[in-house]
């Protein structure tokens, strides 16, 4: 067995903590030019670490040991409640959209395919709880659902985008746009390992550890503005941050239960 706590992954670790701990001094620091590069070169290493790891010659174990629940069973019904959240989230800002005096019609649009998306998301994973320690059932059986996730991180990629043209950007606007991306890679990735019956990807081993990396450290800087009071603590951001959180918790577990059935 391959221990599944290499140097490349330590460091990739260590870079996101440093990271993390330079944006809060950033956020409090009212966004510094020179500590907000230093937030993406530390982002960048802990990314360049983890490729490194996630790359290096070896045979990988299988995406999916249901057999071996460990704590995916538990962090995927975590991944449904947030995304039942995003959907509760998205339902309101729709809300408030209609009630309000401007209605824009294309972001409207928008937040109902997030919401619906989201919400097929939120049963998918209550579906891959249920199929870890359990030996009758599998929920790749409905391959369609499968890709709910994706379709969901691709319209919040659009949202994202078309958000950026109105607003301006600061560190945690950024993050955010790494996050999504990455959050896009590793959905397609856990959706196309559903059809594989071999062992995983390299790809999906990268891109598991990447969504954990970009999640944290955008809660952290959605955490920094608040305790820099330039952000109110109950905000759709602030909410969307959580859900990007336990995904990434979700994606770091996927990652490690691969690892631990690896072979160099």
């Amino acid at each position: 067995m391959l221990l599944s706590l290499s140097l490349c992954y330590v460091l990739s670790l260590l870079f996101m903590t440093a990271a993390a701990v330079v944006t809060v001094i950033c956020s409090v620091a009212d966004n510094s030019f020179g500590l907000t590069v230093a937030v993406f070169i530390l982002l960048f290493a802990s990314l360049l670490t983890l490729a490194v790891d996630s790359f290096r010659k070896r045979q990988s174990g299988r995406a999916f040991d249901f057999e071996n629940a460990g704590g995916m069973k538990t962090v995927s019904y975590l991944c449904a409640a947030a995304f039942v959240a995003e959907t509760v989230s998205n339902v309101l800002k729709l809300y408030g959209y209609y009630t309000s005096d401007i209605i824009i019609k294309g972001r409207a649009v928008l937040l109902v395919f997030i919401a619906v998306t989201s919400l097929l998301s939120a049963f998918l994973f209550v579906l891959v709880a249920k199929s870890y320690g359990n030996t009758n059932y599998e929920f790749t059986r409905i391959p369609a659902l499968c890709f709910a996730p994706l379709v969901w991180s691709l319209v919040k990629t659009a949202q994202h985008l078309g958000d950026e043209l109105i607003t301006t950007n600061d560190i945690s606007s950024v993050i955010k746009t790494v996050l999504i991306t990455t959050l896009m890679l590793f959905f397609y990735s856990f959706a196309a390992e559903t059809k594989k019956v071999g062992t995983a990807s390299a790809g999906t081993v990268f891109f598991s550890g990447a969504a954990f990396v970009t999640g944290a450290l955008y809660f952290v800087s959605r955490l920094a503005l608040c305790l820099a009071q330039r952000s109110e603590v109950v905000t759709f951001e602030n909410a969307f941050s959580l859900t990007a959180l336990i995904i990434g918790v979700f994606a770091l577990i996927f990652r490690n239960n691969i690892i631990k059935t690896t072979t160099v």
